[in-house]
């Protein structure tokens, strides 16, 4: 084989790889975040606020469906993506159809922490997998 094909076919498998890995990286974010999920610290703008956050829910469905309960027993259900780092939902209950996005700062198998931000205030919830 001449110089050239051997680039142009090992290029192909460098670009083959980088799909595959970019694909399978999807994937994998949603299917890590499905399951339930409670609260276990939250800080805001880095003070930790000591309660009780068990009580903070999120589960997600493999079909794209949330449910999400907060500390005061609010509940909301919609659809959900996971997009690059962000998480992002659709209420059903939300009239004008918009998406909320909230950062994915770390997805572990038992751990994941959100990044938010409520009025410019830096909202960080550690979830535990239940």
């Amino acid at each position: 084989m001449d110089r050239r094909k051997i680039i142009l076919i090992s290029l192909s498998a460098l670009l083959l790889i980088f799909v595959s890995v970019l694909c399978f990286t999807n994937v994998w974010n949603k299917v890590s975040i499905v399951g339930s999920w409670h609260g276990k610290t939250l800080s805001q703008n880095g003070n930790t606020i000591s309660s009780d956050w068990s009580n903070v829910k999120f589960i997600f469905n493999v079909n794209g469906k949330y449910s999400y309960t907060n500390a005061s027993e609010y509940t909301e259900k919609g659809k959900y993506q996971v997009k690059d780092h962000l998480l992002v939902t659709v209420p059903e209950n939300d009239q004008t159809g918009s998406a909320r996005s909230v950062e994915i700062i770390k997805l572990k198998l038992n751990s994941l922490i959100l990044r938010m931000n409520d009025n410019g205030n830096e909202i960080i919830l550690q979830l535990e997998r239940v």
